[in-house]
This record gives structure tokens, C-alpha cells and sequence, in this order.
């Protein structure tokens, strides 16, 4: 059963002061707006002086830790943007994000657990360190299907879903009941009892991006894109309230308040479950793809992510009376040597431990550690919208735009780290930032 909210209701609140649609003060600092390491899109807070943040850029995956007033990068296995965090405590902390990653942390280093897959892996929740579910799919491939793996005891198997459609789950968020709750594009909102798994029909048609259960006890949702959405699923209904902008972070404080955040800088406060929200002032207008708890405050996680540039970079705000460390990394940079990808130096294609196959992998086929496959001739393995897709190496002025059709996306990206622009690349299921929800 749906409830769809009548937004002049919440108009007529507003107009009474019930909530505000301009920004209020205090508001958020910027820690940094700039972030070469590319756009930074979770967190995880451990108390003060304790935080761990995972993003990224194609050809790079960044893990940011903040250790007393120190912030220092981390070495992890990876080659690709991450996009989530979930932690049990400081000693086991889980990761995932492109090309299949899933990263652990115990202690000491940073652990690759095998998938044997590539797909991009949006979102991770675990009841305990032995039973952790990985979600994902391949977001920009039309005819692709979600993905959902359970890690037991730290073993990877592929968990079977209903029919669903096509598009990719997102994240994944499970309650003390045992039930857990995945979302995705195109509206998909499932719900597994440990027994079976059901299909919501949520009523939204736009991507529903995070879940995460109210401290009311119902299970909330949001997504959208040009205009925003906030789900309440609570015993069998859904309820839908609109925002201003697609949302994609979703929190509660310890007040039990709702925060959300998304486009254009938009970060909002809600004390009533999101039937009304208060923006709160943001001197950045970055896409924020986060929203944590951390302290007394709150940290938001984005970047230009929904941009139309090849060159991701991030940003980090936070807000509440303690104040974060200045964030003092010195700029990124990397070696004249490279850096080892899905691609290699010379062009050609690798995997993310940078070993060459001869297997030859068709236009348009999935290339890197999916396939261990070299593209053919005129055709470059590369890291784009969550996937490694043997893409063509052409002109500006193309061909393969004819071929494929205005849905074709060509550009001409710069160098990357290593890895050398092969000039315009064309595909018709890309978007040209190899990033873009």
C-alpha cells in the first residue's frame, strides 16, 4: 500500500515556520573542496579523532583515515573508485566499490576478498564480521541485472534474487529482526526474511540510492534525481515525501533527527522523518553522496561526481561544535612510473594486479579481471561507469556516434596516472566521467 504526501501540505508547514527551505546557521565548514584523490563518497566515525573515508577517482581508489588530529592516506588493493563503508569496529572495517572490490581491514593491512567478478559493488552492510552482504550490478549496461553477494565467514557466494528488471542495487541495510532491505535503480526496494525475499513495489521510478532504519522503527530510503525523494516503509506501506534534489546520503543523530544529502550542495535536517526538511547552510555546491554521524556533528562526503569532467575531485564538510583537523595531506601526486590499473602503460589491457592477458575480448565486452581478456585491436580496456569495457579508440568526430546512435558518449580524456588517453572513447552505455548515477 502507497501513501504519497501532498507537498502543498508541506508547503503550508513551511509557511508557518515549521520548516525552511533557506539555508539556517550555523551551517558547515569546508575541510577541503578539492580533493585530487577524487570525489570522497563514505564515512565511518570511531569517536573523536577517529574517522575513515573511502572515494576515489578511475584509475585510483582512496582511503582517508583521520587519526587523532593527523589525516593520513592509506595503501589498499584496489584500483577504482569505493563507494561504501561499513564497520564493526575499529579492527574490522569493510569496503567496496568498482571492478569487484571488497577491502577488510584487522588491524594491521588492507585485505582483498576474491569475488571473482567485476561488477560494481555500490554498498555493503553486515549483522556481524561472518555474515556481511556486498551489493552492486553494472550500473550503465541496460541489460544487466543486480548482484548480490553474502560473505560468510569470508567467503563470497552469489545470493539469488527475484525477478526484479534490470538496473543494479545500490546499498543494503539490514534490522535486529534479521530482516535485511536492498535498494536500487529504478525504484527496486526488496526485503529478505531469512527465508524468502520479496519485491516492494516502492512507487518511485528514479534510483533509490541508501537505506538505513529509523529510530521510529520504520525503514527509510532516498533517491531521485532532478527532484528528490525520501521512502518510509513500515509494516507493509510506503510512504513517499519529495525534496528539492535527488538525495543520496541518508543518517540519523542521536536525537533521532533524519539527515540527507545530494545535489548541488543540498544537506537537510528533518525532525519529523522527512515530511518536512531544513537545509542547512553549505558553503559548497559539490553533489554530496554521503552523510555521517561523527561526534557531535555531522560530515557530508562528495565531489563533482554528477560533472560532466573525466577529473573527479572531492570534497569533505562538516558541521557541529567540534571542530575537524585541517585536512593537511600534501597534494597527490604519483610516480613517472604509472599507476598499475586496468590498464597498462602502453595502452593495452591488464587486470587490477597488472597482468596481461592474450585472451581477445570483443567490442563492448567485459574486459580486466572479468574476463582476463585483451581487447582487440582498436579497442582499450577501460575503467568506466563502474565497469572495464572494451571501449573504442576513436576521433573526436567518430564514427561510432553514427554506429551506436546519440546515446553514444565520446570524449577525449585526459592522462591518467599511468595510464595514457587513447583519445576520444565511444560506447553507448557510458557516461563520459565513467562515474555518473
Amino acid at each position: 500500500m502507497h501513501k504519497v504526501i501532498n507537498i502543498l501540505g508541506v508547503v503550508l508547514l513551511c509557511s508557518f515556520g515549521a520548516c525552511s527551505s533557506t539555508p539556517t546557521e550555523p551551517g558547515f565548514e569546508v575541510v577541503v573542496d578539492d580533493l585530487k584523490d577524487g570525489t570522497l563518497n563514505a564515512a565511518w566515525s570511531f569517536g573523536p579523532g577517529k574517522l575513515v573515508v573511502v572515494g576515489g577517482t578511475p584509475g585510483h581508489a582512496a582511503v582517508l583515515r583521520l587519526d587523532g588530529d593527523t589525516w593520513k592516506r592509506e595503501s589498499v588493493p584496489a584500483a577504482h573508485i569505493l563507494w561504501w563503508v561499513h564497520a564493526f569496529h575499529e579492527d574490522d572495517i569493510w569496503v567496496v566499490g568498482e571492478g569487484g572490490a571488497i577491502l577488510r581491514w584487522q588491524g594491521s593491512e588492507w585485505a582483498r576478498i576474491d569475488l571473482q567478478s567485476t561488477v560494481a559493488l555500490a554498498g555493503v552492510w553486515g549483522a556481524n564480521p561472518d555474515d556481511v552482504w556486498v551489493v552492486g550490478g553494472r550500473p550503465r549496461v541496460s541489460t544487466a541485472t543486480p548482484r548480490v553477494w553474502r560473505v560468510v565467514e569470508g567467503v563470497p557466494e552469489e545470493f539469488s534474487l527475484p525477478e526484479t528488471g534490470t538496473g543494479s542495487l545500490l546499498k543494503a541495510w539490514g534490522d535486529e529482526l534479521g530482516n535485511v532491505y536492498f535498494v536500487g535503480q529504478h525504484g527496486k526496494f526488496l526485503v529478505y526474511d531469512g527465508t524468502e525475499t520479496t519485491v516492494i513495489d516502492s512507487g518511485v521510478i528514479d534510483s533509490l540510492v541508501t537505506v538505513m532504519g529509523g529510530p521510529d522503527g520504520a525503514i527509510y530510503a532516498v533517491g531521485g534525481f532532478n527532484r528528490g525523494v525520501i521512502l518510509r516503509y513500515d509494516q507493509g506501506e510506503v510512504t513517499l515525501y519529495e525534496a528539492p534534489t535527488g538525495l543520496m546520503g541518508l543518517t540519523f543523530d542521536v536525537d533521532g533527527a533524519m539527515w540527507v544529502s545530494g545535489r548541488d550542495g543540498y544537506i537537510a535536517r528533518s525532525y519529523d522523518f522527512g515530511a518536512t526538511l531544513e537545509r542547512i547552510n553549505n558553503p559548497s555546491e559539490v553533489s554530496f553522496h554521503g552523510v555521517a554521524e561523527h561526534v557531535d556533528g555531522m560530515v557530508a562526503l562528495g565531489g563533482n561526481l554528477m560533472s560532466a569532467l573525466y577529473d573527479l575531485r572531492g570534497a569533505l564538510v562538516h558541521f557541529g561544535p567540534t571542530k575537524l583537523p585541517a585536512f593537511d595531506l600534501e597534494p597527490l601526486s604519483f610516480p613517472d612510473a604509472g599507476f598499475v590499473g586496468d590498464v597498462s602503460a602502453d595502452g593495452t589491457s591488464g587486470t587490477d594486479s597488472g597482468v596481461v592477458s592474450d585472451t581477445i575480448v570483443e567490442p563492448g565486452g567485459f574486459c580486466g579481471a572479468s574476463s582476463d581478456g585483451v581487447c582487440t585491436s582498436g579497442y582499450s580496456c577501460e575503467s568506466l561507469a563502474f565497469d572495464q569495457i572494451c571501449t573504442e579508440n576513436c576521433a573526436e568526430d567518430a564514427d561510432c556516434v553514427a554506429v551506436f546512435g546519440d546515446e553514444a558518449c565520446c570524449l577525449a580524456p585526459p592522462d591518467m596516472p599511468g595510464i595514457p588517453s587513447p583519445g576520444a572513447i565511444c560506447h553507448p552505455e557510458l557516461f563520459c566521467n565513467g562515474a555518473g548515477w
